[in-house]
């Protein structure tokens, strides 16, 4: 079995959890930083509280050099901000995990 190099992906997958107004208040609260969304964007989902909290995922695979999507798979109601900044945290990791 010869293994083709060029077809290699590598797949990151993130969720979108969204804020409940008692967690934006809280924030707030603390003036540590500013909301300007009600959601957050979590990379590499791990354990089952994460898991339940997003009920938006989306996973992305990217070549080894992070230039070509090869799939994209989005579940719920995701913004095109977090669309585009989960691409963009893709190819960065396939980039760093070549090296």
């Amino acid at each position: 079995m010869k293994l083709v190099k060029e077809s290699i992906g590598f797949s990151s997958n993130f969720g979108v959890v969204d804020l409940d107004e008692e967690s934006i208040q809280t924030v707030e609260d603390e003036d540590t930083m500013d909301i300007d969304t009600k959601s957050v964007l979590l990379t590499d989902i791990e354990g089952e509280e994460e898991e339940i909290s997003a009920k938006k995922t989306i996973s992305v695979i990217v070549d080894e050099k992070g230039n070509n999507l090869k799939s994209l798979t989005i579940i719920g109601d995701v913004n095109s901000d977090q669309l585009r900044r989960s691409i963009e945290l893709a190819k960065v990791r396939s980039k760093v995990f070549t090296k």
